[in-house]
């Protein structure tokens, strides 16, 4: 090789050379620039930015700095037990309930409401639930069919019972079943009792004197026909009719039994004594409605309740 190719070796070897220096250098240039482009340094701020910015933020009437107000932590409380409180949320220590922020708590009651009934969302629980709010409307009249279920029923002011007037033992009922019809003061059961027994023993005594001293002075006449008005009094009053007492005043030797007569008509629902059983007074012995009314009891839920009212 002669010196004139190592010499044009070398030239060459010394410009590519060159050329790979000036491309790094632009590459660096390059990066660099990204870097600048991607964000810039915030400028320093003087002493007289930063006391203009906290004069700015200052409350001249209260003293107090917004952003320091901002930044002191909220407290929570129980609903039920105001008394707890806590930097943090989490559960009340006496009823394990959810603890709720103080201000909440206060707007509560600065409202009317019951802190415990009232429920808090943040703006972002308000989209996620999609609340919806639309003002309340009464609409006057209202129209519409409703078909409802319904059963029949009988007339609770229409039922009566028939009880016994008196102690005693039923030897017999004249109305055994259930569903059959009864007419005013019509007879339904005998009875033999012992009150009633003495009651027509002494009312046909107290006739018998009454004829006795009918040629007798007027004061003893007059003693024998108060006793007699009081015998019949005395049946009365254990519900015995005065068409009955009557013939028991004629009859010369007191009944075993008395029929009982109800004092009002219409259908046996139920049947509360069997033959045999003794009764005290005021003891149930029927139970009776008049079926010529009924009720219709209809099951109405909160939708119809528009629909419906009285009358």
């Amino acid at each position: 090789m002669t010196e004139a190719t190592k010499e044009k070796l070398r030239n060459l070897a010394t410009s590519a050379a060159t050329r790979a220096g000036w491309i790094a250098a632009l590459l660096v240039a390059f990066v660099i620039g990204l870097m600048l482009a991607a964000g810039d340094p915030p400028p320093k701020k003087t002493k007289t930015a930063t006391r203009a910015a906290a004069h700015a933020g200052h409350d001249h009437k209260t003293g107090a700095d917004p952003k320091a107000a901002d930044e002191t932590p909220t407290e929570y409380t129980c609903s039920m037990h105001p008394q707890v409180r806590s930097p943090e949320p989490g559960k009340c220590p006496i009823c394990g309930m959810d603890l709720v922020p103080v201000q909440q708590v206060k707007a509560a009651k600065t409202a009317g409401l019951d802190p415990a009934k009232v429920i808090t969302l943040t703006p972002r629980a308000r989209i996620l639930a999609r609340i919806r709010t639309f003002k309340v409307r009464s609409r006057e009249t209202v129209a519409g069919e409703r078909r409802l279920l319904g059963r029949i029923d009988y007339d609770e002011t229409r039922i009566k019972t028939v009880t016994a007037w008196t102690a005693g033992r039923i030897d017999r009922l004249l109305v055994a079943t259930t569903g059959q019809k009864v007419r005013r003061y019509q007879a339904i059961a005998y009875i033999y009792s012992p009150e009633i027994y003495a009651a027509q023993s002494d009312l046909i005594q107290a006739a018998k004197q009454v004829q006795r001293l009918a040629g007798a002075t007027p004061l003893a006449q007059s003693a024998a026909k108060a006793a007699l008005r009081s015998a019949r009094q005395r049946l009365r009053l254990l519900g015995v009719p005065g068409g009955v007492i009557k013939r028991m005043e004629r009859a010369k030797q007191p009944q075993r039994n008395v029929a009982i007569h109800t004092p009002f008509g219409g259908t046996v629902l139920k049947r509360l004594v069997d033959e045999g059983n003794y009764v005290r007074a005021g003891t149930g012995l029927y139970r009776i409605s008049d079926l010529s009314r009924l009720w219709v009891q209809l099951d109405a839920y909160e939708s119809d309740l528009p629909y419906l009212k009285t009358g």
